[in-house]
């Protein structure tokens, strides 16, 4: 086989606020994880709470496939200063009060997302910043099976992630016609 590794992930854009901060509900689009992206995932963490400090991030990966209630968040949610391209939201986790040089992540740092169907809201627990050096991390991240739990409903994948195996990097480009042209084929 010409890949290791298939995954996916799904995107929802949720009404979120941070709990016990005077804030305004904002659309921010979470990402739920397969559990073939988190068992692969390379992103690096800038900190984690106390719990996680001393894991690696492959060990945060897999508490947060573990756990639906948890979250980790892009370093651009901790600064209203995004770096001047793409959509940054005006929803900062931290309030400003938390920066990339902070060593440690609070471990009381909670977002309400409200489901946009039904109006239920969910609390998750911001375990981790992502590396900022990770240009293509999500916003906000979880396991799919906890943002299909806040859905309610099964979500269709948006994006896949292909990990090409060793014995096939040599057919790279040919790969990527073909799943280009099946893609096209199949919607």
């Amino acid at each position: 086989d010409n890949f290791d590794t298939i995954a996916t992930y799904s995107m929802v854009p949720l009404d979120m606020r941070q709990v016990g901060k005077a804030q305004e509900w904002e659309e921010v689009p979470v990402t739920g994880l397969d559990t073939k992206y988190l068992d692969n995932t390379t992103f690096g963490f800038e900190m984690t709470t106390e719990l996680y400090r001393h894991k690696s991030a492959r060990e945060v990966w897999e508490v947060l496939k573990q756990n639906p209630s948890l979250a980790v968040i892009s370093s651009l949610m901790l600064t209203a200063e995004g770096p001047g391209f793409g959509s940054t939201p005006d929803l900062v986790i931290g309030e400003g009060e938390i920066t990339i040089e902070t060593e440690i992540l609070p471990d009381d740092i909670y977002v309400e997302v409200r489901n946009p169907v039904t109006s239920q809201v969910s609390r998750l627990q911001v375990i981790g910043v992502i590396d900022q050096m990770a240009f293509y991390a999500p916003l906000v991240a979880m396991s799919g099976e906890g943002l299909e739990a806040i859905m309610g409903v099964p979500l269709p994948p948006v994006a896949y992630w292909f990990k090409i195996a060793p014995q096939s990097t040599d057919q790279v480009p040919q790969l990527a016609k073909t799943l280009e042209s099946s893609f096209r084929e199949n919607g």
